[in-house]
């Protein structure tokens, strides 16, 4: 829309207004638009005349970034005409959609598990406001999970994410957005361009900045089965008063998010858990396989509830394996379990 202000002035009705435009200061002005016949209600008031876009199109070097610059040739009816100055108002050409420029963020690389919570962003490559109160977002990420949202007032260039908490099941080896929905309504720039391209570009996804590895399956259930103990002469089933300690093998799967993470044994009296020994630090090599758990004689007496039990009663044993990221899974029911009898026999003699 053109604004043309007429003066009052009788001898312009039945005359004519032609508006007419140039891009950038050094062309030449060329109609845009139809005459427009001056009626008595146009006199002595500004007159708002519509011009089709496609006469704008058709300017000389019309192109995003640059001023469209406007001014009328106003017509009365003896014929008489006048040029107008060139209106001190120009129009900026933004003909282009917004998209997304890059999705980034500020959480550290590394591993992140069950529960943890990763924040991100994706950043608009022009400043954009919704189209309605209802308008809302969809985030699908590579992990095989999606949050949701509804977009703030106001104009904005960058959406922040902090709804996305790793679930049981999600994985990836490096997290990016897959794509980005904008739903219940639009997105659009300055220029009223709406928004219909909803992915990240090629090397500005969050996976190009940060290596962030979603973890979110724990370790698979195991149980242990058997259980050594270490001295001379070996009573199986026994735990006596001269066993050094105890070995146990515990089997691990071909997963390779376990490398890096760790096995604890624990000592279960009663009711009573308790981590005895030091953790292992699972290998590359340990997966597909067993891990043979050395627990000494002083890390199993250090089980609370041993020093109370009487002879003939049961130490089980149990472990966690820990992967990477931090999932934990404590094993299951225990056939590894030990009879207690550390007193020797009664000397009746």
């Amino acid at each position: 829309n053109v604004t043309i202000p007429l003066a009052d002035d009788a001898t312009l009705v039945g005359g004519a207004i032609q508006v007419q435009a140039k891009v950038t200061a050094g062309n030449t002005f060329a109609n845009v638009g139809t005459p427009v016949t001056i009626l008595g209600a146009y006199i002595n008031t500004n007159t708002t005349l519509s011009v089709p876009a496609a006469n704008y199109l058709a300017l000389a070097d019309f192109g995003d970034g640059l001023s469209i610059y406007h001014t009328a040739v106003v017509t009365d009816a003896a014929g008489n005409d006048k040029t107008f100055n060139t209106s001190s108002t120009t129009v900026l050409i933004d003909t282009t959609r917004p998209t997304f420029a890059s999705a980034t963020s500020t959480m550290a690389s590394g591993y992140y598990m069950i529960g943890d919570t990763v924040t991100f962003s994706a950043t608009f490559d022009d400043s954009v406001a919704r189209s309605d109160v209802g308008t809302a977002w969809t985030v699908y990420l590579n992990s095989g999970n999606s949050i949701t949202g509804l977009i703030e007032t106001g104009n904005f260039l960058t959406l922040d994410f902090t709804e996305y908490i790793v679930e049981a099941g999600d994985a990836s080896p490096d997290l990016a957005i897959d794509s980005l929905v904008i739903s219940q309504g639009t997105v659009r720039d300055l220029a009223g361009n709406d928004m219909n391209t909803f992915t990240i570009s090629t090397g500005n996804n969050i996976s190009d900045s940060k290596d962030i590895f979603i973890d979110g399956i724990a370790p698979a259930d195991f149980a242990l089965d058997s259980i050594t103990t270490v001295v001379d002469s070996v009573y199986p089933g026994y735990y006596n008063s001269v066993n050094s300690g105890v070995t146990i093998p515990v089997g691990l799967a071909n997963d390779t998010t376990l490398t890096g993470g760790s096995v604890q044994i624990m000592g279960i009296i009663g009711s009573d858990s308790t981590n005895i020994g030091s953790a292992y630090t699972i290998l590359s090599t340990d997966l597909d396989d067993s891990v043979t758990m050395e627990i000494d004689a002083a890390d199993v007496e250090s089980a609370t509830g041993f020093a109370d039990v009487a002879d003939d009663e049961r130490i089980y044993f149990s472990g966690t394996v820990t992967d990477k990221a931090g999932n934990a899974t404590d094993g299951g029911p225990s056939d590894a379990w030990l009879i207690i009898d550390q007193i020797p026999p009664s000397d009746e003699g």
